[in-house]
């Protein structure tokens, strides 16, 4: 088994049914490897919760020799500036806006017009969209999670 497989293995264990990996990135690099872990939960994630994983990892990294050189272990929520990339982590933006860039269309290979909306609801793997067209009108969309290239909150203050 691979490291990240076991990395894998071990996260699932370690996060229970509420809280999941979004990333996990293994850098094999001298004299410091590095393991990049992202968490994300279905009500977020809190800190507590990453240096628990943190500690758990960390210890059964060493326990079994996993890493065999100096790494260094980050384990984070991806923060609000990352791209969606797990679809799970749609249902907790529920009612805020998403800037959301569709795959090139198969026809031409000429990337698709970029939506941006509020996130009314995720069912099954497609995610309904509502975009303002005017003041007193307004569209739902319904765009399939395949379909998209990359999604992002909008930070709205």
């Amino acid at each position: 088994m691979s490291i990240l497989d076991t990395i894998n293995e071990w996260l699932t264990q370690l996060l229970g049914e509420a809280h999941f990996a979004v990333e996990v990135q293994y850098i094999p690099r001298k004299p410091t490897a590095k393991l990049l872990i992202l968490l994300d939960g279905d009500k977020g994630i809190g800190i507590d919760k990453c240096a628990e994983v943190s500690r758990g990892l960390s210890e059964r990294i060493d326990e079994v020799d996993l890493i065999p050189n100096a790494y260094t272990l980050e384990v984070s929520s991806p923060g609000v500036d990352r791209p969606l990339t797990v679809l799970r982590q749609y249902t907790q933006h529920i009612g805020r806006t998403l800037r959301i860039e569709p795959n090139p269309t198969e026809d031409d290979g000429k990337d698709a017009v970029i939506v941006q909306g509020k996130l009314l609801a995720v069912q099954d793997d497609v995610l309904q969209i509502e975009i303002s067209k005017q003041k007193k009108t307004a569209e739902t969309l319904d765009i399939s999670f395949s379909a998209i290239k990359k999604a992002t909150v909008v930070v709205e203050f």
